[in-house]
């Protein structure tokens, strides 16, 4: 297709007013046409739009439609892009229904998928075309990925071979690499190389821009992993270590694939799990063996291991033909870590799937997980919608996180919809978290879920010690300032030592409220009325429900006095402020959405962090989600008592949750770790269950509340 054609086939796709190509993709039925009533079939249609139910069409029986495939049908004067729903083969009715244009290349949208999707929107009481959109959102899946072409030789002697042919084939023989790269590599005339292909020594052979995903090798051994040499034998065609293979000749690769390595002496992927984590991997094992449908709460303490665990579910769930594995994941700034994780487990990285992801990595991702071909898949919650052949195992890790609610468009719960996935399709499913939400909880002491422990942490590693500040009691922060003297001598402890510390603070930007000293006019989003966060370091006051921002006014709108701005409250920009006067010589990084908006620069943070190249970092929530720093020893929290305040009954649960993790980076390996947490209500449950680190106690006290008043997971709140 040229790129005229393509280009115009997109807008059609994507559901734009557009005039259609004439040619092969899109024929169009002429009006006027006669068609006998036997040989129609009546298609129902489901479009990516707020429509509460599939329109029906016709459609020649020849065309030979199957539920699950892509079609562009009419809607008024568009023609739209949507997905076969159902079909009823010769129904007489069918010829006064307007008819179907043209079905689309593509993978069908598999029968599982489609009833998934029809039970989550009767659940959620939302169109199904709302949920459909996050089905089929890449159109450009549904166009064969363009080609490019390369030259090999054909195996075919020349009688006659000058010097230049001779260097020409010398590198030839080392890859596949376009005519024009060919001639400069030999250094010879554009005209030498198609003189070889003219006369068969050189042979064009067209290849996909969208290569297939690598398998996952069960037992890649660790230490070969880490020395890159699941790189070894690769053409240099790929693209970050993929090869690149034909789309039209299976033999475009003429060396056979390597075998995969023998097993490490450590045991697969290198690690060598202890007594306990081989325990609660044989049991989960054992289940996916099993086959069906499974719960397993994988519950362990942080630095206990759960990943080790879960990866050897995975590697079971792989062994066979055709399985796929889906690991969830509660944030995008979490994926390389992941990705990272998962070939030094299997030898090659995940399929990757989130919003971050550009349209060809979404399109190829899309295509080779329908056709079953991308057998693990690591993404954000919206990689829960993907249609999956023969999804056998899905992982949801730190299933407690609040990420997999979604709450703008279509508002879900990733992990309670990860569940109902897994029903029906008769699958394994893992709930992975050192801090289960209460839901999950309920449902593993009532036995529905198997709730399987890691009580210890990985390598004899020890827990860290957890010390309350009482604000009113101990010494305070200095005036203008929010550390406490007792967490300023912790850090300066740990950095005679030469260990990191890290400082959290959930709250973004430099202090969360703007306020005049003359007349008390606050500053305010006019689209929400919230108040608007000072980020000192871009000079602007952001809202960070809608992203509206402006820059800081030189002077109050209201009383129009010049310098009358105060900032109310500390935020992670204002505390970096702090710890830099006290600490002028540290190494000190802050790290949040607006500090590390971007996989690579939160990939480069955390590789210096682990390096320690980073003294102190400061961080929101962001810095509690799986992150491992080996030389963190000293966690400081600023603020405990910020997420108690509002009428959120999940307050208390959210609160320890995050508290926990948080402290949970600290001492993760050989030193001992310690954590202050600073509060001005030390007695409140939440506060005492965090320095007993006596989870299971404030679990069941919030159980009983929750019973008491009918909330959930006892109630449903409407």
């Amino acid at each position: 297709m040229n790129p005229t054609a393509r280009r115009r086939a997109l807008q059609a796709l994507k559901g734009q007013r557009a005039a259609l190509p004439a040619g092969p993709l899109f024929a169009v039925a002429e009006e006027g046409a006669v068609y006998e009533a036997e040989t129609l079939d009546k298609v129902a249609v489901l479009f990516p739009l707020p429509l509460p139910e599939p329109f029906d069409y016709r459609a020649a029986s020849s065309m030979g439609l199957q539920p699950g495939a892509h079609v562009i049908a009419p809607i008024g004067t568009r023609l739209v892009r949507g997905v076969v729903w159902a079909v009823e083969h010769n129904n007489p009715g069918a010829a006064n229904l307007k008819a179907i244009n043209e079905v689309l290349p593509g993978p069908l949208v598999p029968e599982l998928s489609r009833q998934f999707l029809d039970w989550a929107a009767r659940y959620l009481v939302r169109p199904p075309g709302d949920l459909l959109r996050m089905v089929v959102r890449s159109p450009e899946a549904l166009l064969d990925p363009p080609t490019f072409s390369v030259v090999r030789p054909s195996g075919n002697a020349l009688p006659k071979m000058t010097d230049a042919r001779t260097r020409v084939m010398r590198e030839a023989e080392k890859e596949m690499v376009s005519a024009a790269e060919l001639s400069r590599r030999a250094e010879v005339s554009s005209a030498v190389v198609k003189g070889l292909i003219d006369c068969g020594a050189l042979e064009r052979v067209e290849m996909s821009e969208d290569p297939p995903f690598e398998e996952p090798v069960l037992d890649f051994p660790f230490s070969l992993a880490e020395k890159g040499s699941g790189d070894e034998g690769r053409s240099g065609l790929g693209v970050n270590g993929e090869t690149r293979t034909a789309a039209t000749s299976p033999a475009a690769s003429r060396s056979d694939s390597p075998s995969p390595p023998a097993p490490s002496p450590q045991g697969r992927g290198g690690k060598r799990l202890s007594d306990i984590q081989r325990a609660a991997a044989d049991q989960i094992c054992a289940s996916v063996r099993a086959g069906g449908f499974h719960v397993s709460l994988l519950d362990g303490v942080t630095g206990s291991g759960k990943t080790e665990v879960y990866l050897e579910a995975a590697a079971e769930a792989l062994k066979t033909p055709g399985a796929q594995v889906l690991v969830l994941i509660p944030e995008i700034a979490l994926t390389q870590a992941a990705m990272a994780r998962f070939k030094a487990r299997f030898g090659v990285e995940p399929v990757e799937w989130h919003s971050a992801i550009g349209h060809k990595a979404r399109r190829r991702a899309w295509r080779e997980v329908a056709a079953g071909r991308a057998r693990l898949v690591v993404g954000a919650r919206s990689a829960l919608f993907l249609p999956f052949k023969d999804l056998r195992l899905i992982v949801i890790d730190e299933e407690h996180d609040p990420s997999y609610k979604q709450e703008e468009g279509v508002i879900y719960q990733a992990r309670d919809l990860a569940v109902a996935r897994a029903k029906m399709g008769a699958c394994n499913i893992i709930l992975a978290s050192a801090t289960p939400s209460l839901e999950t909880l309920v449902n593993a002491q009532a036995g529905r879920y198997a709730h399987v422990k890691l009580p210890v942490r990985h390598a004899e590693a020890e827990l860290p010690d957890v010390e309350l500040i009482d604000l009113k009691l101990d010494p305070p922060p200095d005036k203008n300032r929010w550390l406490s003297p007792k967490l300023v001598t912790a850090c300066a402890e740990a950095l005679s030592r030469g260990e990191q510390s890290l400082f959290y603070m959930n709250r973004r930007g430099y202090a969360p409220l703007t306020l005049c000293r003359v007349c008390g006019h606050r500053m305010k989003s006019p689209e929400t009325e919230s108040w608007l966060v000072e980020h000192r370091y871009s000079g602007r006051l952001v809202c960070h429900l809608t992203g509206f921002s402006i820059p800081k006014p030189k002077a109050c709108p209201e009383c129009l006095t010049p310098d009358s701005f105060t900032s109310i409250g500390p935020g992670v920009e204002r505390v970096h402020e702090e710890v830099s006067t006290l600490f002028p010589n540290a190494r000190i990084e802050i790290f949040s959405s607006d500090t590390t908006p971007s996989g690579e620069a939160v990939r480069d943070l955390v590789t210096r962090m682990e390096a320690s190249e980073i003294d102190i970092l400061i961080g929101t929530q962001i810095v509690a989600k799986g992150h491992n720093f080996p030389n963190l020893t000293f966690v400081g929290v600023v603020d405990a008592d910020s997420g108690l305040k509002g009428g959120d009954l999940r307050a208390g649960e959210r609160t320890f949750q995050l508290i926990s993790q948080v402290a949970g980076r600290a001492g993760r390996h050989v030193k001992k770790g310690r954590a202050l947490i600073q509060t001005y209500a030390p007695h409140e449950p939440v506060m005492q269950a965090l320095a007993a680190q006596d989870r299971d106690a404030f679990m069941t006290a919030e159980a009983q509340e929750r019973e008491a008043a009918g909330m959930p997971p006892y109630g449903r709140l409407a």
